[in-house]
């Protein structure tokens, strides 16, 4: 198992450009990703799942990666989320 945690720092919060570009890279891998927010957890490969946390500016997220590819999935991750300024 792998955490991320990620602070919020995109103004509109956690929302569908960002949350797409999130769901596309998460799903090459053959892993298992859970998203808790403040108002819950979502499956991270599902957009209506992520959109519905409704992360805002300045809330902390943390992305759980479990199966084969949990390491590569979460370098991805990282790599992305520091791309998009989310």
């Amino acid at each position: 198992m792998v955490c991320l945690d990620y602070r919020i720092r995109d103004e509109q919060g956690l929302h569908v450009r960002p949350i797409s570009k999130i769901v596309f890279t998460l799903m090459k891998y053959n892993c298992r990703v859970q998203v808790k927010g403040r108002q819950g957890a979502a499956d991270g490969k599902d957009m209506m799942e992520l959109l519905a946390l409704n992360a805002g500016k300045g809330e902390m997220i943390c992305f759980i990666f479990e199966g084969a590819e949990e390491k590569a999935a979460s370098e991805a991750l990282e790599k992305l989320l520091s791309e998009i300024g989310l």
